[in-house]
């Protein structure tokens, strides 16, 4: 049996009733956190014009666009959904495998339950449990050649797996979609270097080839088999090695498949932007909270970071064709945005906000400097640790931190999420408060929910 056919038959042999309730609980804050940055997604630039450019396609009303409520095809509606998701850097992420995973996996589950329709709520976290598992499974197993994006490049099969599992696949028709997934997996770190909007529309595009991949096995075309493994397979033409895959990564895919599922070691978010930053923007916050620091005192501000970590994010802050993008992938500007505002939020990343003369003249006062003993992770994932000194005229503060709040070793509680989707949904007025509840409350017993279809009947849409 290949490791494919074994994802396969081992995914069409889990239900519901026998996945752990922790993880059912993780899952379900991951819906909601999920669903209410897709919803704050429709007030990002880009975003608009590709719901309004799916929309003339036509086609089959099968599932809803979160943006305007319109049904379209399922596939169409992924494409939509998940770069509403991603656009504002708020969703989750998998440290150890360095991939975005939910922003692939949710929308293709869901779209596939409305074009199947009577799915319940069980079924559809059960798709969604083993979509997120395989993605970081994969993440944490193959070290992929530098300038690949994870999110996309993995998150392909997750979306496909996902969406097979909703359809009721055969083993063998799940293990044909995820060959014919393997088919499509790309995805490249080019546009994020560049600050184009692809960087979250590529996420979208495997998302809308995942469902492609499942509803195409359904019709009984057939995958490669040995699309991991295999001597043209992901291990040897995607790898950093180029070489056979090894014993010890066959052995992480495999170890506690069916019965350990990595929704569990997933990060939340507290702020939208690259994770990257977000040790240094939390560092930056304590130290003006502890040490009382006023803008107008500060002189310089110096973050040590990993090299990965410096190339990723640490350049001096400039805006180019998209600011959005230019500030959400800076160190520099996110720890401005910290000491001026004393927070980082949805607000923060407005184009208003980043031209900002004040926190624009404080982001050259940041300097990013690479710590030769800050390691890198892997070629996945760069070392998020940092180490923030402010220089000051009262003197020179300093913090070390190597994870952040919302990490599954400084984890948060649900009010944490509540809140989170509370501003999510006020972003630009999205919905009004009683639809946020009405919401809210649905989503927190989504086991319960008999047809997926519920959760859109407590949105009026209007854009």
């Amino acid at each position: 049996m290949t490791l494919s056919e074994e994802i396969g038959s081992v995914a069409h042999g889990v239900v519901f009733s026998k996945i752990p309730p922790r993880t059912v609980g993780r899952a379900k804050l991951f819906f909601i956190d999920t669903f209410g940055v897709a919803l704050a997604g429709r007030g990002v630039k880009g975003n608009k014009e590709i719901a309004e450019l799916v929309t003339t396609w036509g086609g089959k009303k099968e599932a809803t666009i979160l943006y305007s409520g319109e049904m379209v095809p399922a596939p169409t509606a992924v494409l939509v959904n998940s770069l509403l998701a991603h656009s504002t850097e708020y969703d989750d992420i998998h440290e150890a495998g360095g991939a975005h995973v939910n922003v692939s996996v949710i929308p293709s589950a869901l779209a596939v339950s409305q074009r199947k329709g009577g799915v319940s709520g069980k079924e559809l976290l059960t798709a969604i449990i083993l979509g997120v598992d395989l993605v970081c499974r994969l993440g944490a197993s193959l070290s992929l050649y530098p300038g690949w994006h994870t999110s996309s490049t993995f998150g392909i099969f997750g979306a496909a797996l996902a969406a097979g599992k909703i359809l009721g696949l055969t083993p063998e028709a799940l293990t044909n979609a995820l060959g014919i997934a393997y088919s499509q997996a790309a995805g490249t770190r080019q546009g994020r270097l560049e600050g184009t909007l692809t960087k979250r529309l590529q996420p979208a595009l495997a998302c809308q080839s995942g469902v492609m991949a499942a509803l195409i096995a359904e019709k009984g075309l057939t995958g490669p088999k040995e699309w991991i493994e295999g001597t043209w397979g992901m291990a040897r033409v995607y790898s950093d090695s180029h070489e056979q895959i090894q014993e010890d990564s066959v052995r992480k895919l495999k170890r506690g498949l069916g019965k350990v599922f990595l929704v569990d070691d997933l990060s939340f978010k507290l702020y939208p932007c690259c994770k990257v930053t977000h040790t240094s923007i939390e560092a930056t916050l304590a130290l003006v909270e502890e040490n009382h620091v006023h803008l107008d005192e500060v002189d310089e501000v110096i973050v040590n970071v990993s090299p990965g970590a410096c190339k990723t994010v640490g350049r001096p802050f400039k805006i180019r064709t998209n600011p959005q993008v230019d500030a959400q992938f800076s160190i520099p500007y996110t720890v401005a945005l910290a000491l001026v505002r004393k927070k980082v939020d949805l607000d923060g990343f407005d184009e208003e906000t980043i031209r900002d003369p004040t926190i624009t003249a404080m982001a050259k006062r940041v300097r990013v400097v690479i710590d030769p003993e800050m390691k890198d992770v892997s070629s996945n994932m760069v070392n998020l640790a940092s180490k923030v000194t402010i220089h000051s005229k009262r003197g020179v503060f300093s913090k070390d931190l190597a994870i952040c709040k919302g990490h599954p070793d400084r984890p948060i509680v649900e009010e944490d999420v509540f809140r989170k989707f509370h501003e999510c949904c006020h972003y630009n007025k999205t919905l009004s408060d009683k639809e946020i509840e009405n919401t809210l409350s649905l989503l927190r017993e989504l086991e319960d929910v008999k047809d997926v279809n519920e959760i859109f009947g407590q949105i009026t849409w209007s854009v």
